[in-house]
């Protein structure tokens, strides 16, 4: 049997035979294979970018609403009321508003939280297929149910 020396990064392994580099060359090739993203059609491509472009519209234009009924940048917590210094900021900020905004919203507009939260899970549960909506949609139910609790108990 014929010894070899494998490069390792930087590293020379002594010791190892032309057998161990095949097995080891074929690992990697099968870890490789495995890790590759599954194949994306040009249609699934598109309509990912039509729903990466709405959500950020929708972010944008809750935000300026925001600016309309007398909101101003938020401080208190992580809020679509916070301003931002670029897009990777603004990708990081939650779709939904703070309990501070919230209760300046509902203030400004007398709209019933029931009611709104509603709305907004309806329209999220139509493009369910995107993330930040899938995602917004579950923060919705558990407040909708965290609200209910709150109603049932008075």
């Amino acid at each position: 049997m014929e010894l070899t020396g494998i490069m390792h990064g930087q590293r020379r392994i002594a010791g190892s035979t032309s057998k161990d580099a095949v097995r080891g060359q074929r690992r990697v090739n099968q870890q490789r294979k495995d890790r590759k993203s599954p194949q994306v059609t040009a249609k699934q491509s598109r309509r990912h970018l039509e729903l990466l472009w709405l959500s950020r519209v929708c972010k944008t234009a809750s935000h300026e609403l925001g600016h309309c009924f007398g909101i101003d940048h938020c401080t208190y917590y992580a809020c679509v009321m916070q301003g931002t210094a670029g897009l990777s900021e603004d990708a990081r900020q939650p779709p939904y508003v703070c309990p501070v905004d919230t209760a300046k919203l509902l203030t400004a507009t007398g709209a019933d939280e029931m009611d709104w939260l509603r709305a907004l899970l309806n329209f999220c549960e139509r493009f369910g297929e995107d993330a930040l909506f899938a995602a917004f949609a579950a923060w919705l139910r558990m407040r909708l149910a965290e609200l209910g609790m709150g109603y049932m108990e008075e």
